[in-house]
């Protein structure tokens, strides 16, 4: 096998065409084939010792063959796929011994992934935690802060600091800090050796070259010094470094070309001489890579308008300007180009810059200076360090104080900036974008001015760096701070600078002193800049955090300003700025000035100063006050107000603002934008005309009105938001006021609004009460919603009293609470009264209009009245002194819902009828004790054209003292609620007269001294009117009529017949149990009368002479007292009192109302008698009774309801007569239930059980024949059951559904069926398929097995053999 190892790799080798996977993979295959050939061979040998006369040697080789290549394939079975992972570069590499086992390991990324040039090591990309780059040591401990310099201004030249100087010939090595040199090759190590040891001997010998330059074609040739070099050089060329070299003079660079350090050091020795290592002053492209520079005090200066420069893989070590972008003369720069790739520019005076930086104005990574139309970037895993000034960005002002650095685009792309600050910007209109990288903000000084920011756009009131756009996307901006100075993260002076923000960007706060990501206190309207200036992209993942004491916290994007000042500054111009805690605002204005400087605190957003007391102790706002607080609309709660020298204001739109100390309402009152502490000291100040607007809260002074100027208004702006406990009274009569005001928004908490007697005479009247709610919950509390009595010296004949959308609750209080007070009282007003639109619920009176005068104009309209204890409306005019006039009354549009009386006219209301008129129409009655009610003497309560629950209304039923009730008329009503069917009243409408109703005689078995009194008869027929007017079935389409008088219709007209009770006769029948008399109806005379209601115009009654004669079947209400499935006799009788037919109907119920079902052809009365059965045939007429002898018929009614009763579990015997069919709402009752119902018929008896039923799969959905069901009946169902208990139920025989008997009429609503619950279906497994559980290979490793056995039976053979 080494043998065979050895040929392959030979093989392997010479052909370089293989990657190196393929290269193993094809390794792997030539030594698979020797190893099968070689087992091939021993496995053969064995086969054909043994087998060699039982089998033909060609089956051998085929067999021995098999064997090899099975066992050598499972052997190796992992190894191809290693391999082809390899050779597709799917993340492994294979490394084989000669053991032949596999090594696969890991790769990284594809090589030069961010190297410029072979043999770079690639940048790491910025994180969100601060990491150093590659080959930059750990933070050290922080250094001791240095002195505090001052913060440069802007546009002013750099200052020079120079750094260090190398030792001379000292050997360049990477610093603490610093990035790896670039990597060389080992010639290249050798060669600078032996450069190097030359030069510390006294520098080159004769012949020796410091640099080589290339040109376009490879010709080259080697120069003494680098200077010889670049002069040499034409443009294109290629200068490379062959040693280290010294610098004591600036190198120029005049032409286009590249300068290759090849990992040399260029050290600078002389930085007087050499001020800049480096100057390009050509706008040819110039490329400076793999250069380390050290010693010098400004790395590269740009001395053209339009340099193009690229550092590549290159390390400066400068103790001023990495690069110097200043024009000589300040010139402009146009077209400039700098590129950073894979490059580092450091200060040398820091050693850590994770966490020192040079905190002095003239330590600049690149300083650019009227930098316009030109590009930064820095890529690559490129970094600036230990800078004051990372990026430096001003230039010469404009006469507006602009820096104009329009189309300078600054770029840095997986890079870092780590110094005092990433970018000083004073520049405008540029475009700065953060991509992949990592800004450190570094502040180690103490000094008092000092506070920076990793990021600053900066602004004063000369320069602002203005029309800027910020670009950060997935990036981390953070911070360090060992001194006291604050190094904030990112500082935006100017507010319409744009900061975009997209992918994941991190504020990470390390020092735990900031509030906010961004610091924004300088700007002139942070708060527009915020909702305007900053754009969050979607799907953006925006983290802002704070670490303090090793704790993290979430800290917001931006500041929550909360507060506005402004000012006039010392100059008297107006000063603005900006604040986050109330307690610091207010600690700065109060002084002795404030008022003269116009000192005004305005509120941004609602404030919690809960902790906070505005009180006169020095620094808490009222010890010089003079101030203003505006609240603008916004909420403030201090701990305690008490500052009577701070003028409160609120100039929103809506003047929603509050002021609340110790959670109560400071202020109470508003009036335009001056706010007051109570509702009495706005009310003080109040003039003619102006509103009084009450804050929200809950206020328990009594408001008083008097003397107050006319046309005030007092108000809250929204409903539910003010709560008066005091109530609102007019005052006195020594103190009255005008009769014109408004009241409106607000709620009254068990109190009301009391007005009596209070009006100045001859005052105009324009009095508006709207849009209040009235509560009462407390019986002690407990008044007169509204109460107004006008003087009756006032002139008001010309003005209006509204009472309109108010809402009046007396539901929490008990009827006797409630009963003693309305809701609406309005007496003795002479002008217009408008009571409209108002809700009221539970009040003991609803609305009254009393003492109406000769010329009121009173209108009660469109209310609703809920639940009244005594009455609803009520009207009363003025005493008999004054009763002449020509007032008017409109009751239009009410709802009276459950009301004790609806409308009631009182005895004195007289300005109605020939005086005056009334309107009442068109409101609604609905559950009402009494509907109407007249007391007038002098007017008939005309009640027509109303609605009262879909009939004719109840009247007069109510008693007070001796009072008579007079007149009340109903020509017409409404049918529906919704008023849109108007009847007229018919004969057949009206009810019986309670009076005229016999009393019924004493019942057999009462006790002696049992009396039916007057008053339990006429409860009797009260109540049954009632019960009969409710009936739904007294409306019920009757079927036919429209075909019986279609000679007197037309097209859309709808016809329909009217039912009334004319007559009832009482039954008296005593209960032992209650020992009383009950009254029940024993027969009732229906009024039938046909009607028709035209498409146009007033309905009619229909002419019975002029039907057709078809028949009409209608139903009858019958009381619920009768017993469902009863029998009736209902007998039609003629014009002339004769009887013209007799039916005898069973008693049906649908929707919870019982009725008869009845048929005819004409119409007029038609007598009902209960419970009377029908005569046998061979009996006609009589009186209905039941003669003793007869056995009682069934009624399919009656057993449904006995069936009802028993439930789910009983038994029933039912005397069918001579019936046979059973409808099918009886089988449907008993079936699947454990209920036996034996039907006898003579002789025969039919036992029949639901359950039985169900098992032997009768149908229950159609009528049965009782002569048809003998396989059914529970004999035979249960001798079948014991003679063979496990066979399955008879097949059901064919059945043929009778018709229903005309004695039992099918229901309209059939009995509900028994769900039946389906069999469940078998569960079918589904077959198993051929593919379940098949993995890919499972044949070879099962023909691997087989092999495996087979190879053993053969060595056991050959075994054995040998032993014979």
């Amino acid at each position: 096998m080494k043998f065979v190892n050895s040929m392959v790799d030979i093989l392997i080798h010479k052909n370089r065409q293989f990657r190196p996977g393929q290269n193993h993979l094809f390794s792997r295959g030539i030594k698979l084939i020797f190893i099968i050939k070689r087992l091939n061979e021993n496995v053969y040998f064995l086969f054909d010792v043994h087998w060699r006369k039982k089998m033909k040697r060609s089956m051998v080789k085929v067999l021995s063959f098999f064997v090899a290549a099975s066992l050598t394939l499972g052997v190796y079975f992992p190894v191809p796929y290693a391999a082809a992972a390899a050779a597709e570069g799917e993340g492994f590499s294979v490394n084989a011994a000669e053991s032949g086992t596999a090594d696969l390991k890991p790769t990284g990324p594809a090589a030069g992934e961010l190297a410029g040039e072979a043999g770079e090591e690639p940048a790491a990309l910025p994180t969100t935690e601060p990491t150093a780059l590659p080959g930059e040591g750990q933070p050290a401990d922080p250094p001791a802060a240095p002195s505090a310099a001052p913060t440069q201004e802007p546009g002013e030249a750099a200052g020079a600091e120079p750094g260090e100087t190398p030792e001379a010939g000292a050997e360049p090595t990477a610093a603490p800090g610093e990035p790896p040199l670039p990597s060389m090759s080992a010639g290249e190590e050798m060669g600078r050796a032996r450069y190097t040891a030359e030069q510390n001997n006294g520098g080159p010998g004769q012949g020796v070259m410091v640099c080589r330059v290339t040109d376009n074609n490879g010709k080259s040739d080697e120069y003494g010094t680098l200077q010889e070099g670049i002069s040499a050089a034409a443009s294109g060329d290629t200068v490379t470094l062959l040693s280290n070299v010294e610098i004591a003079a600036t190198l120029t660079l005049e032409k286009g070309l590249v300068l290759d350090g090849a990992g040399k050091t260029a050290t600078v020795t002389d930085t007087a001489k050499a001020t800049c290592a480096f100057k390009v002053s050509t706008a040819e492209a110039v490329t400076l890579k793999n250069l380390t520079l050290i010693g010098a005090k400004n790395g590269v200066k740009l001395a053209n308008a339009a340099a193009n420069l690229t550092l590549a893989g290159c390390v400066f070590s400068v103790s001023m300007y990495g690069v110097d972008g200043q024009l000589d003369n300040s010139g402009k720069y146009s077209g400039m180009s700098l590129v950073l790739d894979h490059t580092q520019l450091k200060d040398s005076a820091v050693a850590d810059f994770e966490t020192d930086a040079h905190i002095i104005t003239s330590s600049r990574g690149i300083q650019l200076y009227n930098a316009q139309n030109s590009t930064v970037e820095l890529r690559n895993g490129s970094s600036l360090n230990g800078f004051g000034y990372c990026i430096n960005v001003s230039g010469t002002m404009r006469n507006d104080g602009v820096i104009d650095t329009s189309g300078l685009v600054i770029t840095i792309d997986h890079s870092q900036l780590r110094g005092w600050t990433s970018f000083n910007v004073w520049g405008s209109n540029g475009i700065y974008t953060l991509r992949d990288s990592r800004v450190l903000g570094i502040n180690v000084s103490s000094a008092a001015s000092n506070n920076f920011s990793a990021i600053v756009f900066n602004k004063d009131p000369e320069t602002p760096a203005r029309d800027n756009t910020l670009n950060i996307e997935n990036s981390t901006i953070t911070n360090y701070q060992a001194g006291s100075c604050r190094e904030e993260l990112l500082r935006i002076a100017c507010e319409i600078n744009k900061l975009n923000l997209s992918g994941a960007v991190n504020f990470v706060d390390t020092t735990g002193n900031i509030t906010s990501a961004l610091f924004l206190d300088e700007m002139g309207d942070p708060v527009a800049f915020i909702q305007n200036n900053i754009n969050i992209a979607p799907g953006a993942q925006v983290n802002c955090t704070s670490i303090s004491e090793g704790q993290t916290r979430s800290i917001p994007l931006a500041p929550d300003y909360k507060i506005k000042k402004t000012c006039k500054d010392e100059s008297g111009k107006p000063a603005v700025s900006y604040g986050t805690s109330f307690r610091a605002v207010v600690s700065r204005v109060d002084y002795e000035k404030a008022q003269e400087n116009n000192e005004t605190i305005i509120l941004l957003k609602d404030i919690d100063a809960s902790g906070f007391a505005v009180n006169s102790e020095h620094g808490h706002g009222n010890e010089y006050g003079g101030w203003t607080l505006d609240l603008a609309g916004c909420t403030l709660r201090v701990g305690q107000w008490d500052a009577d020298k701070v003028k409160v204001i609120d100039t929103s739109v809506d003047h929603t603002g509050r002021l609340l100390a110790g959670g109560k309402s400071v202020l109470a009152a508003r009036i335009g934008d001056v706010l007051y502490p109570t509702i009495a000291a706005a009310l003080e100040k109040v003039k003619a005309g102006e509103t009084i607007v009450v804050l929200p809260g809950t206020y328990g002074e009594k408001v008083l009105l008097h003397g107050r100027p006319e046309n005030i208004t007092l108000r809250a702006e929204t409903l539910g938001q003010v709560v008066l406990t005091g109530g609102v009274a007019g005052g006195d009569a020594g103190n009255l006021f005008p009769a014109a005001f408004t009241v409106e928004n607000l709620v009254f908490q068990n109190c009301g609004l009391n007005l009596g007697n209070t009006f100045k005479e001859n005052s105009a009247c324009d009095v508006k009460i709207q849009n209040n709610r009235f509560l009462y919950t407390d019986p002690a509390q407990v008044s007169v919603g509204i109460n107004i009595n006008v003087n009756a010296k006032v002139n008001n004949r010309s003005g209006t009293f509204t009472i309109q959308n108010n809402e009046f609750d007396y539901s929490a209080l008990a009827a006797e609470q409630a009963k003693g007070y309305a809701a609406v009282n309005c007496s003795e007003i002479g002008a217009k009264m408008v009571i409209t639109k108002n809700v009221i619920r539970g009040a003991g009176r609803g609305i009254q209009a009393t003492m109406l005068g000769t010329e009121t104009v009173a209108e009660v309209t469109d209310n609703t009245l809920e639940n009244i204890v005594l009455r609803g409306i009520q009207l009363a005019g003025q005493n008999s002194a004054q009763n002449q006039g020509t007032g008017s009354a409109t009751v239009t549009g009410n709802l009276l819902k459950n009301c004790g009386t609806g409308l009631r006219l009182h005895e004195n209301y007289n300005v109605v009828g020939s005086v005056g008129t009334l309107t009442f129409e068109k409101n609604r009655f609905v559950g009402c004790a009494e509907d109407l009610w007249n007391l007038s003497p002098k007017t008939e309560l005309d009640g027509s054209g109303n609605y009262y629950g879909g009939g004719l209304p109840k009247c007069n039923l109510s008693t007070d003292g001796a009072l008579p009730n007079y007149k009340v008329k109903c020509e017409s009503y409404y049918e529906d609620e919704a008023m849109k069917v108007l009847l007229a009243v018919s004969a057949a409408e009206s009810q019986v007269d309670k009076d005229k109703v016999e009393t019924p005689p004493l019942p057999a078995g009462a006790p002696a001294g049992t009396v039916i009194t007057d008053e339990n008869k006429k409860t009797a027929v009260e109540d049954l009117n009632n019960e009969i007017a409710a009936n739904p079935h007294a409306a019920s389409p009757a079927q036919g009529l429209a075909k019986a008088a279609h000679e007197q219709l037309s097209e859309g007209d709808q016809v329909y017949l009217k039912i009334g009770l004319n007559d009832v006769e009482l039954r008296a029948d005593y209960d032992a149990e209650q020992k009383q008399v009950v009254l029940t109806p024993a027969v009732l005379t229906f009024k039938v009368e046909p009607w028709v209601k035209p498409a146009s115009g007033t309905e009619a009654r229909l002419e019975n002479n002029k039907l057709s004669g078809g028949a009409v079947t209608f139903r009858l209400p019958v009381p619920g007292a009768i017993a469902l499935g009863s029998q009736t006799k209902v007998e039609h009788l003629r014009a002339d009192g004769t009887v013209a037919d007799i039916q005898w109907p069973f008693v049906q119920q649908q929707e919870g109302e019982k009725f008869v079902r009845v048929s005819a052809a004409h119409f007029s009365d038609f007598v009902v008698t209960f419970n009377a059965y029908k005569p046998p045939e061979n009996q006609s007429g009589g009186s209905g009774e039941q003669p003793a002898a007869t056995p009682v018929p069934y009624n399919w009614y009656g057993v449904l309801a006995q069936l009802q009763a028993l439930g789910d579990k009983g038994s029933l015997t039912v005397d069918v007569a001579r019936e046979l069919a059973v409808p099918q709402y009886i089988w449907q009752q008993i079936f699947g239930k454990d209920v036996t119902v034996v039907f006898k018929r003579g002789l025969d008896s039919f036992r029949f059980n639901g359950l039985q039923l169900k098992e032997a799969g009768f149908d229950p959905d159609n009528g049965h024949n009782l002569n048809d069901l003998a396989a059914y009946t529970t004999e035979t169902l249960g001798a079948k059951k014991a003679a063979a208990p496990t066979e399955a139920p008879a097949e059901q025989p064919e059945t043929t559904a009778e018709p229903e008997p005309t004695q039992a009429p099918k229901p309209t609503t059939e009995a509900p069926r028994p769900s039946e619950t389906p069999q469940a279906a078998p569960s079918a497994t589904p077959a198993p398929t051929a593919a379940q559980g098949a993995r890919p290979g499972v044949w070879l490793w099962v023909t691997i097995g087989a092999a495996a056995l087979l190879l053993i039976l053969v060595a056991a053979l050959a075994a054995v053999r040998r032993r014979r």
